[in-house]
């Protein structure tokens, strides 16, 4: 038994209980016989789909009834914390990404933490596969800490081929009536994108008031949010 002392990616905050816990569980859990067992009760496979409805103007959200014309629709879709390993069961993922193929969304939002304990290649691939199957124009991604404690370029590389744009505090234009995407996370930029995230945001904001934040880990808990375990996909308020 190889011990993990350290993270393999560039995640921070890794201690050494952390390196034992992982390592007896990539032991006790091994070929995912948890997930295989869960399978087979109908109650851990179940998926709930929570819907909101706003309606933006000048940068505020207000219900959709109330009295103003009809604003063209933009439909964003959160999913977060799959966790693909030893502990989901693949039909409650299965389930998952059916509801989201269903639901044809225009943006796709990935909150971070795709897989738990080391990633290899098989989970990268069912990653992608998943990824890829849903039907949105625009898909984006942050990186959770489980991520970030693995390999997490193998992570990316899969969420790039399906799609994805992986936003590392940085931001991307949203089709209308969404103009602004962007990832709050608390892993450094690349120095190398610095200047240009900056000078993004800068355009952006001229553009925009309209901003929506994919935080895995959460700084603001007092935002209404789409939440997904340790995620957040943040709304647009009057604030803004």
């Amino acid at each position: 038994m190889k011990i993990k002392w350290k993270s393999p990616g560039r995640g921070g905050q890794f201690s050494f209980a952390r390196g034992i816990s992982e390592t007896v569980m990539g032991v006790l859990f091994a070929r995912r016989w948890p997930a295989r067992l869960l399978d087979r009760v109908p109650a851990a496979t179940r998926v709930q789909l929570i819907e909101h409805e706003l309606r933006l103007s000048n940068g505020a959200a207000a219900p959709l009834d109330s009295a103003a014309a009809e604003p063209a629709s933009l439909r964003l879709a959160f999913i977060s914390d799959l966790h693909i390993g030893p502990l989901t069961p693949r039909r409650l993922l299965d389930n998952a990404f059916q509801m989201l193929a269903r639901l044809a969304p225009d943006v796709l939002v990935l909150g971070g933490d795709y897989v738990f304990l080391d990633v290899n290649d098989d989970m990268a691939r069912e990653l992608e596969e998943r990824v890829a199957a849903v039907p949105a124009r625009t898909k984006l991604a942050v990186m959770g800490n489980h991520d970030l404690w693995t390999h997490n370029h193998v992570i990316e590389r899969a969420l790039e081929r399906a799609g994805c744009r992986v936003l590392v505090n940085d931001a991307h234009r949203l089709p209308p009536p969404m103009l602004r995407g962007e990832s709050k996370r608390h892993a450094p930029a690349h120095p190398h994108k610095k200047h240009a995230q900056e000078q993004q945001r800068k355009e952006d904001g001229h553009r925009s008031r309209h901003k929506l934040d994919s935080i895995h880990s959460n700084p603001l808990p007092r935002q209404p949010a789409l939440r997904g375990s340790t995620a957040k996909f943040r709304l647009p308020t009057p604030d803004f």
